[in-house]
């Protein structure tokens, strides 16, 4: 019986995949004859076919058939009539004639050009990017012992201005019309990695680190605190601490609400970590015929929610942790993706509060109160590890 793990299943757009397979004989008595393992990378494109213009997903699939890739016409899910286009990356095979041994270790390395691929593995409303490794592992030379296996693969958005020292920058004017735009940034001498530097508790296999998965962490965090003051028409509501905007999936973002300075009374706030799904202007579907110019350009993905009732308090904080499977921030010529804390005040006057007031000492909260709602929503940068 063969047990197989797969390692280093992370790469970024554009670049290349270089995954570890282990293949383990978990049989305490019987061996296992291994004759070769082939590795071939599927991706998956998906996009609602009523979140944009019909002209837009012509072209799309025209585009797809002439680069030879298989198009899928439509697929109803939960609803959604979805277009699929799916292809194949280099496959890889590797011959290995060994024969594994009760409890015994193999290892196989597979890479993979991800030059064709433009977009970070997502699971959205308007798009979707799949990516899954398929090995098929064959015991003999005959097609019918044959161990097949899917492995999903999570694939970042490009950093092509993230460079390691003494790695030379290669710029091209080779633009694509759907190829995804970046921001220059800017690496300080403090986190630099040095090319040497190696680990000696690992094995030699795993201190060769992919170049790819290193520029991933040479992101700059944005760590200084962030405030603000939200008002409304009527004056101040809160005054809002943020520790930073710039974070990681897995990272806990904290935050502090002060409502001491307000003219409106908060009853009670709800904050949400919500990622919005932007189609541009053009190619995204006319809502009304009357209006050209209003679209539907947003769709809304809701991945927590914070909220406490604060009749009373002066001050609170909030923490709001970033799934850990979160897909950073990109953008494109068709799809954008941005993460947003919208904030929900429940607010109401002081004038309206002062009729329950018994004493300078007594206060009795009302059952009912005439209220009103604002929102309120700053935007985040979810980067890479």
């Amino acid at each position: 019986m063969l047990n197989f793990i797969l390692k280093n299943h992370k790469a970024s757009a554009g670049g290349s995949l270089k995954c570890q397979l282990q293949i383990r004989n978990k049989s305490r008595e019987h061996a296992e004859h291994i004759h070769s393992v082939q590795g071939e990378l599927h991706i998956w494109e998906l996009r609602a076919q009523n979140r944009y213009e019909a002209s837009f997903i012509t072209d799309w699939k025209s585009r797809a058939a002439s680069e030879g890739k298989r198009v899928i016409g439509k697929c109803d899910f939960r609803g959604v009539a979805w277009v699929i286009v799916t292809y194949v990356l280099d496959s890889t095979e590797v011959l290995v004639p060994k024969l594994l041994k009760p409890n015994e270790q193999a290892e196989v390395y597979f890479k993979n050009c991800l030059k064709s691929v433009k977009y970070p593995t997502f699971r959205g409303k308007t798009f979707q990017l799949r990516a899954k490794l398929k090995v098929t592992t064959m015991q003999s030379e005959k097609q019918g012992n044959n161990l097949v296996s899917w492995f999903p693969v999570q694939i970042f958005p490009p950093n092509s201005t993230r460079i390691l020292p003494n790695e030379p920058s290669e710029k091209t004017d080779d633009t694509r019309p759907d190829e995804m735009s970046t921001h220059d940034l800017k690496v300080s001498p403090k986190t630099q990695l040095k090319n040497n530097c190696t680990n000696p508790f690992l094995p030699a296999s795993e201190q060769s680190e992919d170049l790819e998965l290193r520029r991933m962490s040479m992101q700059p965090e944005r760590k200084e605190p962030v405030f603000a003051r939200i008002s409304d028409s009527n004056g101040e509501i809160a005054k809002m601490l943020l520790i930073r905007t710039d974070v990681k999936p897995g990272d806990i973002l904290c935050g502090f609400l002060d409502f001491r300075s307000g003219t409106s009374v908060c009853t009670e706030y709800c904050v949400k970590l919500v990622a919005i799904e932007e189609v541009p202007d053009g190619i995204a579907p006319q809502m009304n015929k009357k209006k050209p110019n209003k679209s539907k350009t947003e769709e809304s993905n809701y991945y927590g929610t914070v909220s406490e009732v604060v009749l009373g308090l002066d001050t609170t904080s909030f923490d709001m942790a970033i799934p850990p499977l979160a897909t950073p921030t990109f953008s494109s010529n068709s799809i954008r993706l941005k993460w947003v804390l919208r904030f929900e005040f429940v607010i109401t006057t002081k004038e309206y509060l002062l009729q329950f007031t018994k004493s300078k000492t007594t206060w009795r909260a009302p059952a009912k109160m005439h209220v009103k709602s604002r929102i309120w929503e700053t935007e985040l940068h979810v980067h890479s590890f």
